[in-house]
């Protein structure tokens, strides 16, 4: 797993809704993000560690992961890329992604924040 292999899959992951652009997503249940998970709009850290032939629970693939997305972030910035990449639980980011790029975000804005980094995301790449 290297960063540009990383960086290319995030970037297919990014077009990937460039097919469904007249369609209205559901990011706001956790049904919905779900599913968009399953058209690989979005993705888990657990898809890009599989991606790349690494077990989702193995801590040092995942913290490899992290400093990669987090390179990608510096380099692609102000467009986050990790925003494409979620937790498998809720299917959004985690505190991680917050704490870290998105730091002055309100509790209750970061769901409206987080959809805006990804329109930002499919506006570059579509």
């Amino acid at each position: 797993m290297e960063y540009s292999g990383v960086y290319e899959y995030l970037v297919k992951v990014a077009r990937n809704r460039c097919n469904e652009q007249n369609t209205e997503l559901d990011l706001s249940s956790k049904v919905g993000r779900k599913k968009l998970r399953e058209q690989k709009i979005i993705v888990t850290y657990g898809d890009v560690l599989e991606e790349f032939g690494e077990i989702s629970n193995n801590r040092m693939a995942l913290n490899k992961l992290f400093e990669i997305i987090d390179q990608i972030n510096e380099n692609t910035n102000p467009i986050l890329l990790s925003a494409l990449v979620v937790e498998g639980k809720q299917f959004k980011p985690g505190k991680g992604f917050f704490k870290t790029w998105l730091p002055n975000t309100k509790y209750e804005d970061k769901l409206s924040t987080w959809i805006k980094e990804l329109d930002k995301i499919w506006q570059q790449y579509c």
